[in-house]
């Protein structure tokens, strides 16, 4: 049951960012997707710590 739970908020999720870009031009998809991993950490850091540190990688790389 967990595991059917969180597969729908990950389509939630995808639903968002595509709603999200289509309503911002000017952003893009990586932007996003930004804001929706910083969406879920703020909702529930531990059970997503491993996006979340994915995350902190990702914006690392960028900034070399």
């Amino acid at each position: 049951m967990k595991n059917r739970a969180s597969k729908q908020h990950f389509s939630n999720i995808k639903g968002s960012i595509n709603y999200q870009y289509e309503e911002n031009k000017r952003g893009t998809i990586l932007w996003n997707i930004y804001l929706e991993i910083n969406n879920i950490y703020l909702l529930n850091y531990n059970q997503y710590k491993y996006y979340y540190k994915l995350l902190r990688l990702f914006l690392w790389i960028l900034k070399i």
